[in-house]
């Protein structure tokens, strides 16, 4: 910029005068001052140039940036990521993308190592690899997407589109993954769950199914553990995903125990396993058990009569069959209840025998409607084994919420044996069960029936057959 020498105001760069005060300036100096101007405008060239190079280069980084994150935004990458990991074997990488494309459960590497086995050697992989890629073409179409399925029908993946965008631009794209919903009863009620080493959870009751979490297939170790009070059982298993429907897999633990029906000829007896005493009598147990069947139980009674103690024979556990725990009488009572027994029978014959079973049946029925074993002990031996097994049967009926109405009783046969009678019949029931539901039944039943001096008793039941049944 100009300025006057002698009243300073401003100039341009050709003037030759001041226009305010009139002074004149020589050529040299005008020369000089347009040189100067000159270089100015050249070195201001130079920034605009450093200035235009730095935004065409920011423009290019951004260019760039654009077209790698809308590369590495598409569906397929998506897809090549899962494949990468999977054909690589990185279970690590897999858990990753596990856990970020569900919320059921967090896949260790470890599960993700066993989910990868399964997708190559169960599953043909290679097949779902092309379906997963005709999804990433396609999902941004019309057509919704539908899970691919493994071999044994269940929801495995499908390509799915996050709602969230990266850098507010670019679309994102995710693999979803669909567990499988796990059921686990068993025959004993309070068993202990456990899956792979880990325990997860403890069922209530026998028999009822219940939800013990999602799991991905592949292989999965489940073991079921009853801590009882004589015994610790276990069962353990592989789980098998064929067996799985619908993304859920039923599976049944049976533990190899059983539960023994008791019965002694003096109820008072009390019960000992593998020397020890139970503290319990004949009469309250109503089952003993669960206990292994391996024989390495055994099981035995005793009394105590004018201070001496006696014992029966002691008997190992090897099934679920009843145990009769039998102390021997004196032989001259016995001989004396032996003819009064025949006695007895000799006054009884068919009328006797049917009309005490049609009263039986009857009583029982009502006793079991009731839910009153006094009502049922009516037409019961108190040391017969139907005395025990008809007390736990009210129980059972009782928890299931079943009812029963009898109909009618046939005198089959009935032949006459050691202190009784063994006698067949044929009758018919309509059975209410607690869902509701209701069938129509006939069955043949053995039984055998004592004489005692109030007459006849049921014993034992030695068999019963189903002949019909019916919905109604």
């Amino acid at each position: 910029m100009k300025y006057c020498k002698n009243c300073g105001e401003k100039l341009s760069a050709n003037q030759t005068f001041c226009t305010n005060c009139g002074t004149q300036f020589d050529s040299r100096e005008i020369a000089a001052n347009r040189t100067m101007q000159k270089r100015e405008r050249q070195q201001l060239s130079a920034k605009m140039k450093a200035t235009i190079v730095s935004v065409i280069v920011i423009l290019a980084v951004l260019a760039g940036s654009h077209l790698y994150f809308s590369a590495q935004s598409k569906p397929i990458k998506t897809v090549e990521k899962f494949e990468q990991a999977v054909r690589n074997k990185d279970a690590k990488a897999l858990a990753d993308i596990m856990n970020n494309g569900q919320n059921k459960l967090t896949v260790s590497d470890k599960e993700a190592a066993s989910y990868i086995n399964y997708l190559t050697k169960e599953n043909d992989f290679k097949e779902i690899s092309k379906e997963l890629k005709r999804q990433a073409y396609s999902i941004e179409g019309y057509k919704k997407l539908e899970p691919i399925q493994d071999i044994y029908g269940n929801k495995l993946i499908k390509l799915k589109k996050l709602s969230k965008k990266q850098w507010l631009f670019y679309d994102q794209y995710g693999i979803e993954f669909f567990p499988i919903q796990l059921n686990v009863s068993s025959n004993l009620e309070n068993t202990e769950i456990w899956l792979n080493g880990k325990k997860v959870k403890k069922l209530k009751e026998s028999e009822l199914s219940e939800k013990i979490g999602y799991i991905f297939p592949g292989e999965q170790k489940i073991k079921s553990v009853f801590n009882g009070e004589y015994a610790k059982l276990t069962a353990e298993d592989t789980l098998d995903f064929a067996d799985s429907e619908e993304n859920v897999l039923d599976v049944y633990m049976e533990l190899d125990g059983a539960s023994i029906v008791v019965y002694s000829n003096d109820e008072n007896a009390v019960l000992f396993v593998n020397g020890k005493s139970t503290g319990k009598k004949i009469a309250d147990i109503d089952s003993f058990g669960p206990v292994p069947t391996d024989g390495t139980i055994k099981l035995h009674a005793e009394r105590t009569i004018n201070g001496k103690t006696e014992k029966t024979e002691e008997f190992e556990v090897t099934d679920d069959s009843s145990i009769d725990f039998i102390f021997e009488e004196p032989e001259t009572e016995a001989a004396s209840a032996e003819a009064d027994i025949q006695g007895y029978m000799d006054a009884i014959g068919e009328e006797q025998i049917e009309s005490f079973m049609y009263d039986h049946f009857v009583t029982q029925v009502n006793a079991f409607n009731n839910r009153d074993f006094d009502v049922a002990k009516e037409t019961l031996d108190p040391n017969g084994k139907s005395y025990i097994e008809n007390r736990k049967y009210i129980k059972y009926l009782e928890e299931k919420g079943i009812t029963e109405e009898f109909h009618d009783m046939e005198l089959i046969d009935y032949e006459p044996v050691d202190g009784g009678f063994n006698v067949t019949t044929e009758e018919s029931y309509t059975i209410y069960y607690g869902d509701g539901t209701s069938k129509y039944k006939e069955f043949r039943s053995k039984f055998y029936l004592t004489v005692l001096e109030e007459g006849l008793k049921v014993h034992t039941l030695i068999e019963t057959k189903e002949l019909y049944s019916d919905d109604l």
